[in-house]
């Protein structure tokens, strides 16, 4: 579920407007493969909990110190590679993980923070694509 709203949210930010999906190799074809390796859903009680008690709060930045991530938030992972369809030519590789914040507002739904950081990449995915295409309009995701 979560891996198809990824690529769903990629194919509408990318090919919706510059690209056309083919099914062989082709001129002017690049060839994409994107694996999801860590999507971890947040406890959203606790993780609000954390949030609003100083203490709890201290605990959870020290905890973002040693493995960059706070205390009970989502959180995932991609690796993401794209080359020449016809000759193999690497043209770009990524790997990230991004992992959700402390905010009094953030809302109770599990994987909350998992999809706002495959919507980032999706987008910071079309920003790449815009940017490799030499086009002056594109538009960098903010983090």
């Amino acid at each position: 579920m979560v891996a198809t709203r990824f690529l769903l949210l990629g194919a509408i930010c990318v090919v919706a407007k510059n690209y056309q999906m083919v099914q062989s190799p082709g001129p002017d074809v690049m060839h994409v493969r994107i694996g999801i390796t860590e999507a971890g859903k947040n406890v959203p009680v606790v993780d609000n909990l954390t949030a609003a008690y100083p203490a709890a709060m201290v605990l959870s930045k020290g905890k973002k110190y040693v493995s960059s991530t706070e205390s009970f938030v989502g959180k995932a992972s991609i690796e993401a590679e794209a080359t020449d369809s016809q000759t193999g030519e690497l043209l770009a590789a990524g790997v990230d993980r991004r992992g959700g914040g402390k905010y009094a507002w953030k809302s109770f739904h599990r994987w909350g923070d998992v999809e706002e950081a495959y919507t980032y990449w999706a987008k910071k995915f079309a920003w790449r694509a815009c940017m490799m295409r030499g086009d002056a309009t594109c538009e960098l995701p903010k983090d």
